[in-house]
């Protein structure tokens, strides 16, 4: 079960990794749990200096102090862009603004890092044998399918989805290995069921909680 943990969960299918992406990473638990398992290199992204700066003051384990991370301030997308891969695994550390907003907020700048655009830039900074992990809070089976949706046709793939919130594609070397050595990881996990005609979103419709076209 603490293996499940979604801090803990990449590192089952990528052991020991090389260079690990983070992005959302917030106050530095993502950054603790690559550097518990062995990650050489860890690039942690935030947009929020307030945050970054809170991580690196009071985490008690001090994951900003370490020679292996490099704390990054700037928007992911922005990042994919200009970043130099590969990279073993890509966290999405539940990077989606849980901020409350007005109802009429139909666009944020997160829904940018959750277009076909995005995963297509994010593909590209994984290693052939890489994972990409994506750890996602929501209430509405729509939004989840939504982003299976557009990992599938960028990845070419079925996203592993795995109980409760999070989807996984890229290697399948790796991915079958995991499910074959953890029962319990293979008890929570199978595939997403994704119905016909889920709309994607893209760079030119981002609306990620808007279900479908309306005004």
């Amino acid at each position: 079960e603490q293996r499940l943990a979604h801090h803990r969960f990449p590192y089952l299918l990528v052991p020991e990794p090389e260079r690990v992406l983070l992005v959302g990473a917030g106050a530095g638990n993502d950054a603790a749990e690559a550097l518990r398992n062995g990650a050489r290199q860890v690039d942690a992204v935030d947009i929020d200096p307030v945050i970054l700066s809170i991580g690196k003051a009071l985490h008690p384990d001090r994951p900003y102090d370490s020679k292996r991370v490099r704390r990054i301030l700037d928007d992911a997308r922005a990042y994919f862009k200009n970043a130099n891969g590969p990279y073993d695994v890509i966290v999405y550390a539940r990077l989606d603004s849980h901020t409350l907003l007005s109802g009429f907020t139909n666009v944020r700048l997160d829904h940018y890092v959750y277009t076909r655009e995005s995963f297509e830039e994010a593909k590209r900074l994984l290693k052939p044998d890489g994972v990409l992990v994506m750890s996602f809070v929501s209430m509405e089976p729509w939004i989840q399918e939504r982003l299976g949706q557009t990992l599938k046709t960028v990845f070419g793939q079925e996203p592993l989805h795995v109980r409760p919130f999070t989807l996984v594609v890229g290697s399948q070397a790796r991915i079958q290995a995991a499910l074959a050595c953890y029962p319990e990881f293979a008890a929570q996990a199978s595939a997403l069921p994704i119905p016909k005609g889920v709309r994607m979103t893209t760079d030119d419709w981002p609306y990620l909680y808007l279900k479908e076209p309306r005004v």
